[in-house]
C-alpha cells in the first residue's frame, strides 16, 4: 500500500503529469455531460416531466 501512495505522490510532483491529469478530467467531464443530455432529452430540452 505504501508503494501505491508513494507512487501518486511521485505522479503529482511532476507538474506535466498534473496538467495532462487536468486536461483528461475536463474531457471526462465534457464527455459525461454529452452523454447525459443524449440519455435524457426532457433535461436536454428543458420539458418539464409531469409525474404520474
Amino acid at each position: 500500500m505504501l508503494l501505491f501512495i508513494d507512487a501518486i505522490h511521485e505522479f503529482y510532483d511532476d507538474a506535466q503529469n498534473r496538467k495532462e491529469f487536468e486536461e483528461w478530467k475536463e474531457r471526462k467531464s465534457h464527455n459525461a455531460n454529452e452523454y447525459i443530455q443524449k440519455a435524457s432529452p426532457n433535461e436536454a430540452t428543458h420539458e418539464e416531466v409531469k409525474p404520474h
